[in-house]
């Protein structure tokens, strides 16, 4: 009976062990995945800030072809203007050319309908000297309008003529920045299609990024909220709080899934992050033994960017327990342990900072049982 309680305790520790291997793995393998996509991401937007300059660069292309197509709008404007001025005078021309015209006829019908008299029928009806001079005056002045009628009606001719030359220069002239215009209509045409296209390009490469992005999120919420729901399985004590002079209240980003400060995009957090001030002191959430620690980072101050020393956690401690837990401080200012070295409950083993890939002072505190992070405020 007792060899049968032991097989069944037996089979049950495999099975608790062997799934807490196999979700460490799993969580491993998306995290290299992540790190992978993150990089085919980085790639995607170098292709995508190209093809944005090439967006600018027909932005401007295109401002440049509108503004010579108003130039080109303002002169057929200007040159419609001034044909319809030329149609006005000709038809001004014409109908005083008419009007000269019925008055010759006029005149010649008149002298048609008086009978054969001539200029000299009307000289020789003059009764004296003074009524000869008068008439001969008069039949000059006759034969002056006359001529200078008939002159007028040929200079009137010849203006309608020029006019009409140079209405059909003018309509020419239109017609040449009609065709322009519509050259340039075309082309700006052919431009707007191809910008089209490539914003059709680069909608499509930002859904299939956004695609990706959003998978990898699931995935890794999913992986997190698991995590954090599965936790006591072996270790149930409870821990202490590693930063004694700032409470619970002083966290800053909370474990699993969230947006991270430096990386401009969602990842899963290991662990909670502490704020506090350079020089806090730190200590052991348990009683355990130092098996890991790093101290070669100089860098204790914000940054934006990425920090490689201590593998982006800077200066850090980690420390074994009891039943498969592990405590890890990272970003320290300072290491007060060394590795192999006991440590008990509540002993100061780091001082806070701002170490590795940080942007300001605080603690990175993880609980990690049998490999795989859980959610550290479920155990202090």
């Amino acid at each position: 009976m007792k060899r049968k309680i032991l097989s069944i305790i037996l089979i049950i520790l495999i099975v608790i062990l062997s799934g807490n291997v196999s979700f460490a793995s799993r969580e491993g393998e998306l995290q290299q995945g992540i790190e992978d996509k993150e990089e085919e991401i980085e790639q995607i937007k170098t292709e995508k800030n190209v093809a944005l300059q090439e967006i600018q660069d027909l932005t401007s292309k295109i401002n440049q072809y509108e503004e010579e197509i108003n130039d080109l709008k303002y002169k057929i404007n200007k040159l419609e203007n001034s044909i319809t001025e030329k149609q006005v005078q000709i038809e001004k021309l014409q109908k005083e050319y008419a009007e000269k015209e019925k008055l010759l006829r006029d005149r010649l019908v008149a002298i048609y309908m008086a009978g054969e008299t001539t200029y000299l029928d009307v000289l020789l009806a003059s009764e004296d000297l003074t009524s000869l001079i008068s008439n001969y005056y008069l039949v000059q002045q006759l034969a002056e309008a006359d001529n200078e009628l008939l002159t007028s009606i040929e200079n009137q001719e010849k203006t309608i003529k020029d006019a009409k030359a140079q209405l059909e220069t003018e309509k020419t002239e239109v017609n040449n920045a009609k065709a322009e215009i519509e050259s340039k209509n075309n082309s700006l045409k052919a431009n707007k299609q191809e910008k089209q296209l490539k914003v059709n390009k680069l909608n499509d490469e930002q859904k299939k990024i956004q695609n990706e992005i959003d998978t990898m999120e699931a995935e890794l919420k999913k992986i997190y909220e698991s995590a954090s729901n599965t936790d006591g399985e072996i270790y149930s004590g409870e821990l202490r709080w590693p930063v004694p002079s700032y409470g619970k209240d002083w966290i800053t980003s909370p474990f699993g899934y969230r947006w991270h400060p430096i990386w401009g995009t969602y990842l899963g957090h290991k662990g909670v992050d502490i704020g506090g001030n350079y020089g806090t002191t730190i200590v052991a959430a348990e009683d355990g033994v130092v098996v890991d620690i790093n101290t070669g980072c100089s860098h204790n101050y914000g940054k934006n960017y990425s920090c490689g020393c201590g593998g982006g956690y800077g200066n850090y401690v980690q420390v074994n327990h009891s039943n498969g837990l592990t405590t890890f401080y990272a970003h320290c200012q300072s290491v007060k342990v060394s590795v192999g070295q006991h440590v008990k409950r509540g002993q100061a083993i780091a001082e806070m900072g701002s170490t590795g890939s940080s942007t300001g002072a605080h603690l990175h505190f993880e609980v990690i049982i049998n490999g795989v992070p859980k959610n550290p405020m479920n155990y202090v």
